[in-house]
């Protein structure tokens, strides 16, 4: 039932994650063998793994514990990126220490908002609330039947939605921090150079091909 009603969000979480998995190869290719191209590989694989444990839940109905891989494979990517920002801090955690909190790792790292959302989603399924509760009983507490309670989750459509589209959004973080992170670091000399460049290609853009497009989507 999963696969027949999300066929095209299975599809593009597969490609997603299949995208995932080769990063810790990539990595290799932009890292020099130093510790933080290890850190990069280690972080890598151990979020992808946790994300495909995720997917594999979410095909039994296991929200609570697919929200659980998913939340623990997005705090990995994230420290990932954020370990690739912070490398003085890089020394420190290898050797046992604690990166930081969740929430400062999230706050310290590019579009911090979309973060703190995508996390308070999966808490949400993950934690003992009602609305986590409420996806191993039939029917509503507030309703006049009594609840069915089974050892087995009763299949529901659209929490099996919320949840891949909450992985799948973790899932593309964490291949947009892999991309912009590993660009060579720029100087502010460097950084200001580069946008007195592109400041021409980005006015073409939105004078010449973005009308042009939009008018052609028109007809």
């Amino acid at each position: 039932m999963v696969c027949t009603h999300h066929t095209e969000l299975i599809a593009e979480l597969n490609v997603a994650l299949n995208l995932l998995f080769a990063l810790p190869m990539l990595s290799r290719g932009v890292h020099q063998e130093d510790r933080l191209g290890v850190v990069c590989v280690m972080h890598l694989t151990k979020a992808a793994n946790d994300y495909l444990a995720s997917l594999d839940l979410v095909s039994e109905s296991l929200h609570a514990q697919a929200a659980n891989a998913g939340r623990a494979g997005f705090e990995t990517a994230c420290q990932c990126a954020w370990l690739h920002l912070k490398r003085n801090r890089l020394d420190a955690w290898w050797d046992g220490a604690p990166a930081s909190n969740t929430k400062q790792i999230r706050s310290d790292l590019p579009r911090a908002d979309f973060r703190h959302f995508i996390y308070a989603e999966l808490c949400e399924v993950a934690h003992p609330r009602r609305r986590s509760m409420e996806f191993l009983v039939n029917r509503s507490p507030d309703s006049s039947a009594p609840p069915a309670i089974g050892l087995v989750p009763p299949y529901d459509s659209n929490a099996v939605h919320h949840t891949l589209r909450a992985l799948y959004l973790c899932i593309v973080c964490s291949l947009w921090d892999f991309e912009t992170l590993h660009e060579p670091a720029m100087s502010p000399d460097q950084r200001t150079t580069w946008n007195n460049g592109f400041e021409p290609i980005r006015r073409y853009y939105e004078t010449q091909i973005a009308p042009a497009l939009q008018s052609h989507q028109t007809a």
